[in-house]
């Protein structure tokens, strides 16, 4: 295995245009080559620490031609909160609604009222949050392409979180 270590400069700046959301522009520097970067970001894409060891899951995307959108579900049983980005901030609207195909590669969420969304994952990291005195959060993280229904198409970012069993409790559920 080879690696090679390069000088790097990175200066990027955000712009808000709502809350969580807005545009990347900079350029990133490795060794001698340039990259510019102009694209739409999310800020604060973590899940509330406030939530403490709760299930949840949360998935932030760009989709080509439709606003940005905000996908959340608490945690088991609770509805799937569904945010598009509007002229007034983030509009917000629960759904009751399951995940299904749920594998490695992806997973598909079907709400009702609503196409169904098919996530790919990309990117996957797996972590370990504190979450209090001898508490922790598994984190499952990282960037994902997206389809809504026949054409929507775009990229995120989810994150995936669940308690840690303490030995001898019952195994918390998946979602």
């Amino acid at each position: 295995m080879e690696a090679e270590l390069r000088t790097a400069s990175v200066r990027l700046v955000f712009r808000e245009r709502a809350a969580g959301f807005g545009d990347l522009v900079g350029t990133v520097r490795l060794g001698n080559a340039c990259h510019r970067v102009r694209t739409t970001a999310f800020s604060g894409a973590r899940m509330a620490a406030a939530r403490g060891t709760a299930i949840g899951t949360r998935l932030l995307a760009s989709l080509r031609g439709a606003p940005p959108l905000r996908l959340d579900r608490p945690g088991p049983g609770e509805d799937w909160i569904l945010a598009r980005l509007g002229t007034a901030g983030w509009e917000e609207h629960r759904h009751r609604g399951r995940v299904e195909t749920d594998s490695p590669a992806g997973w598909v969420v079907r709400l009702d009222g609503c196409a169904p969304l098919r996530v790919r994952r990309r990117t996957r990291v797996a972590l370990l949050r504190p979450a209090g005195p001898g508490r922790w959060v598994h984190v499952t993280l990282g960037l994902v392409h997206l389809c809504w229904g026949n054409g929507l198409r775009g990229a995120g970012f989810y994150e995936r979180r669940r308690p840690l069993e303490a030995p001898g409790a019952d195994p918390p559920e998946k979602r």
